[in-house]
């Protein structure tokens, strides 16, 4: 009797709060991949396997054409213009 109340006082809200953290993961996912639908329930329904699946989608974000825009240089980060990893 002692291990039906453990399973129903901690199982299922553990449970639940994992299958929420898939949801809300795969949320963002598809979200930054810019598609509109709400993924969170197919997330909250089938766990890791929706996640695998979101991972496996192609990214619809539009993608930039030409040269990377010009602040990009890195330089001034490497050789220690103050706020570099190695000055």
């Amino acid at each position: 009797m002692a291990s039906l109340i453990t399973v129903l006082l901690v199982g299922i809200p553990l449970a639940l709060l994992v299958r929420v953290l898939f949801g809300f993961t795969m949320k963002r996912v598809m979200s930054d991949k810019c598609y509109k639908k709400d993924w969170f329930w197919p997330g909250f329904a089938f766990g890791a396997l929706a996640l695998l699946f979101s991972l496996s989608k192609p990214d619809l974000r539009p993608r930039q054409k030409g040269p990377p825009p010009a602040d990009t240089d890195v330089s001034e980060f490497f050789t220690g213009g103050g706020r570099g990893i190695f000055h």
